[in-house]
């Protein structure tokens, strides 16, 4: 197991938490970013994640909101955790 970080979850003031997001940023500059919010599906979500890059050694994906669930809330929840529990090496 790595000892670096793969998932992290902000929270705060919104001034800590742009503060801390930009010295994320820093590490990942000339990566590509995704930033995902509330209007897209969690389908699209899975894919951004799952897929590689085609440009770059490493991915950051964003998550501001959790998208639209096409079933119900609980059951994209679960496959949240799945896909956090397996996340590709490059993301």
């Amino acid at each position: 197991m790595s000892d670096q970080a793969r998932v992290c979850w902000l929270s705060g003031s919104i001034y800590e938490r742009k503060n801390i997001l930009k010295k994320i940023l820093k590490q990942f500059e000339g990566n590509d970013i995704t930033r995902i919010d509330g209007t897209v599906t969690y389908a699209y979500m899975e894919q951004q994640v799952l897929n590689s890059s085609c440009f770059a050694d490493k991915r950051m994906v964003i998550v501001t909101e959790l998208p639209q669930p096409s079933g119900t809330k609980v059951t994209m929840i679960n496959h949240l955790k799945k896909l956090l529990d397996n996340l590709p090496a490059d993301c």
